[in-house]
């Protein structure tokens, strides 16, 4: 049933769902309420350096994150994700799926998490780090016997793609040699990697940017920019570039650890 909003009242959309057991449902919410605390806990020691208590995970909101339309407020440039008709329309398919435990496979949310991700880079407001995690919570709730998010972290595209964001981190954030090059490649990452042949030029245009700057006398970025050339040369498999693009972003987004605490002698 749907409900269209009014000026001060948003839409309203319900789903029926016929023939359910109140054990069941119990049951599909305690193991939905357990992904969400692992998951919680995971992304609470992730954050190392913040006490920031972040919010718990609700399939609702996890959904809104991936698939919201992207917003940028003009006055504090935070990047917001708000409830489309994309959204509803998901909501609306998926929700007795997952409280049948019919619910198998969402292709399309890893589509639509580097849109969003994209979106919030090109705004300068990156939301990579926390929506990875809601991305998690929702392939994790999936009533598959392989967690399908293990099948993406695995992948060879993933793998290449974590190395060359560690190789593009030595242009990231605020003293970055190139201003623009996180707006500009970051943020469009996609548009870039299409195919295997283009991840190779945007590899060679990164590790020439690395010469010009002089960071190649990193023995960690020659080593880098080694393993990923061997990893290209013996690539298999279909290539998947947003599988490439998470990969990236994963390293290149990935927090510092936090410096410890130096203690003095007495």
């Amino acid at each position: 049933f749907s409900k269209k909003g009014g000026t001060t009242s948003p839409d309203v959309d319900l789903s029926e769902i016929s023939g359910l057991e109140k054990t069941n449902v119990r049951r599909t919410r305690q193991r939905i309420a357990n992904i969400a605390n692992d998951i919680y806990q995971k992304r609470k020691s992730y954050f190392t350096n913040t006490t920031k208590d972040f919010y718990g995970f609700k399939i609702s909101s996890s959904f809104k994150n991936i698939l919201g339309n992207p917003q940028s407020d003009t006055k504090t440039g935070k990047v917001s994700f708000k409830a489309g008709s994309k959204y509803q329309s998901h909501m609306l398919k998926v929700l007795p799926l997952i409280y049948t435990d019919s619910y198998y496979q969402d292709s399309g949310l890893l589509g639509e998490f580097i849109q969003n991700v994209e979106y919030s880079i090109r705004a300068g407001d990156s939301q990579f780090n926390l929506l990875k995690f809601d991305l998690e919570f929702l392939i994790s709730i999936q009533n598959n016997k392989n967690n399908r998010y293990m099948d993406i972290i695995n992948s060879n595209s993933y793998q290449i793609g974590v190395l060359l964001g560690s190789l593009a981190k030595n242009f990231a954030g605020k003293d970055s040699p190139i201003k623009s090059f996180e707006k500009n490649y970051v943020g469009n990452l996609t548009r870039r990697i299409g195919t295997i042949t283009d991840f190779r030029k945007l590899k060679n245009d990164i590790e020439q940017k690395l010469i010009m700057h002089e960071k190649t006398k990193y023995d960690n970025v020659r080593l880098t920019s080694y393993t990923l050339s061997e990893k290209i040369k013996e690539f298999q498999g279909a290539y998947d570039k947003e599988e490439a693009a998470f990969g990236f972003f994963e390293s290149y987004f990935k927090p510092l650890p936090k410096k410890k605490e130096v203690g003095t002698e007495e």
